[in-house]
């Protein structure tokens, strides 16, 4: 076979490494990456083949290290580092193992909690304050149905007292505290769906659900006169219990959305200050972008937490309790006590 002919290279230019003298007096020499800033993080741990108690026991621990783990297998942990564009490369040599871990600047906060997790055993946790609704959703949205039930919990209390004041005791018992009893049995059995719940909840759950549901059964229709009157009636306050208390509480998903809205848009936000790769001209995007797009997302969402604040606070709590009343209105007018008669 001949060979191809020979070409000559083009001339190749490249910017001069950038420059950084640590504290200890270590330089630290890097190019910039124009389509995106990463950080490469590598750990050197003492270990190889110098220091194997027996043969072959480094090179096993390598396969472990790049083929299983106890909780999720190498194809696994794959999929969960090329989802954040992140690479990881374990190497073993004779006095050192050496992890190379690749990731964008914008995903440190969630791949390096990760990989302290499958490879060290080590629980760094996350930078979040509480937890990351963009990374687990549903968590904030069982908080939202949460928060939901104890606000509605608050209006039936004051519903309870009003009744019992007015000197409906009967009532104050027989509406309230069954609904009491079956939302918080049921509230259990839902969020096992969605999440592990202990078995010892779910069986008192369950248990507190069918004692509100024969409650409301028996008492919904005590105005009736006869028993089948008060079964059918007992039957569709039941019916109204379970449909108008799901609407309620579902009504608080808007807790979870608004939350992802406002965290995604904000994420966008500061993606798009940073796609220059020119260190001025990315400085002189940011703060303008910066300061717009905050502004924007927190302007709409102040008038987003007015409207469905009163949303939530006079269509799902009032309902609980309020009763409307006041005088009929009657408009300004004349009321005079003699009439003068004309004669046509």
């Amino acid at each position: 076979t001949t060979p191809p002919p020979y070409q000559p290279t083009g001339e190749i230019s490249l910017e001069p490494p950038r420059q950084l003298t640590l504290d200890n007096g270590i330089p630290l020499y890097w190019f910039p990456n124009p389509q995106l800033d990463l950080i490469h993080l590598s750990i050197v741990i003492n270990a190889g083949s110098l220091y194997e108690p027996q043969k072959k026991v480094a090179g096993f621990c390598y396969d472990l290290l790049r083929e299983s783990h106890p909780t999720k297998n190498a194809e696994t942990f794959e999929d969960f580092l090329d989802f954040y564009g992140t690479s990881l490369n374990v190497t073993v040599g004779l006095s050192q193992v050496t992890f190379n871990l690749q990731f964008p600047v914008n995903q440190g906060s969630r791949v390096i909690p990760q990989v302290a997790k499958q490879f060290f055993d080590k629980d760094i946790g996350s930078l979040a304050l509480w937890f990351e609704p963009v990374t687990d959703p549903m968590k904030l949205m069982l908080f939202s149905f949460l928060f939901g039930i104890i606000h509605l919990f608050v209006g039936l209390g004051v519903s309870f007292y009003n009744m019992w004041r007015q000197g409906n005791k009967v009532g104050a018992i027989c509406d309230v505290i069954p609904v009491y009893l079956f939302v918080t049995g049921l509230a259990p059995l839902g969020a096992s769906i969605v999440i592990d719940v202990p078995p010892a909840i779910l069986s008192a759950g369950k248990w507190l659900l069918i004692a509100g549901t024969v409650l409301i059964v028996l008492t919904a229709g005590r105005s009736s006169k006869n028993i089948i009157g008060k079964f059918g009636l007992g039957l569709y306050g039941l019916y109204n219990t379970a449909s108008g208390w799901l609407s309620d509480i579902l009504s608080y998903s808007r807790l979870l959305a608004l939350g992802l809205c406002t965290g995604v848009i904000a994420s966008v936000i500061n993606t798009l200050a940073l796609i220059p790769s020119s260190k001025p001209v990315k400085l002189a995007l940011l703060i303008p972008v910066f300061i717009f797009g905050h502004t924007v997302n927190m302007a709409i969402n102040l008038i987003g937490t007015y409207v469905h604040t009163n949303r939530l606070q006079y269509v799902e709590f009032f309902s609980k309790f309020y009763e409307g009343g006041g005088r009929s209105f009657t408009p300004l007018h004349t009321n005079t006590k003699y009439f003068n008669l004309k004669e046509d």
